[in-house]
């Protein structure tokens, strides 16, 4: 505080309130001096941060990144293998077995010939064998009637009521992502509060995955139950 003091004829400034001042100085110099060394630990604690962000950012783009091209290898191998098939010679026939000879052309082994008996009165013992002793024996087939009747189906005549299905509907929600390198189609259904997300992922280089609940999924389960034209589901078995 500067005056003017008509005893030195000068300007002079008030010594007391300069030291009182001085400290109020030091105080608030004190405050700031904190104040920046917070900021400052504030703003590392952000850049760490910022820096944990961007990782984990950069591992859940490489992470599904590598989902799609294993979806892509394994489609390309689905192709390679239906085309596989496809190119494969039919097998060849095998060869047919000549029927067997059926039982009436084999003939019954001889019999042994009958045992020789002595004869009476001391006379000396007869052979009852030999080929006019023989008989040929040939087997015989034939089918036995059986004496039970099979049973017969008698149709019913009572008609079966018709039970109604019920029918529930399903809320549909489709949402268009336009990123740098791809676009991204999200079709969700809702049905009985239960949802189930479709993805149609198509890349710039032209290569084109479905997911079905983050799951690699075929064109033709995205097209059928995402993009079909029924959009009711029945509550059935």
């Amino acid at each position: 505080v500067i005056r003017y003091e008509p005893a030195q004829r000068d300007f002079d400034y008030d010594t007391d309130y300069t030291r009182s001042i001085h400290s109020q100085l030091q105080e608030v110099l004190d405050a700031v001096a904190k104040r920046q060394k917070e900021e400052g630990r504030s703003s590392k604690a952000e850049a760490r941060r910022t820096a944990a962000e961007a990782k984990a950012r950069a591992k859940a783009e490489k992470e599904a990144a590598e989902r799609e091209e294993q979806a892509r290898r394994q489609e390309a191998d689905r192709r390679a293998a239906e085309e596989a098939r496809a190119e494969a010679p039919p097998p060849e026939p095998e060869p047919e077995q000549a029927p067997a000879p059926p039982a009436e052309a084999q003939e019954a082994p001889t019999p042994a010939p009958p045992p020789v008996r002595a004869q009476r009165q001391g006379s000396p013992a007869a052979t009852m064998g030999g080929e006019e002793g023989r008989r040929t024996i040939r087997a015989m087939m034939g089918e036995e009637t059986s004496p039970v009747a099979p049973a017969r189906a008698q149709a019913s005549t009572e008609e079966r009521p018709v039970e109604e299905v019920p029918v529930i509907p399903v809320e549909r929600q489709e949402e268009l992502v336009v990123e740098a390198n791809k676009v991204v189609t999200i079709v969700t259904l809702t049905t009985a509060g239960v949802s189930t997300e479709y993805r149609r992922v198509a890349h710039k280089w032209g290569d084109i995955f479905y997911f079905k609940d983050g799951k690699p999924c075929s064109e033709l389960v995205y097209r059928t139950e995402a993009m079909g034209p029924d959009r009711l589901v029945s509550a059935g078995p």
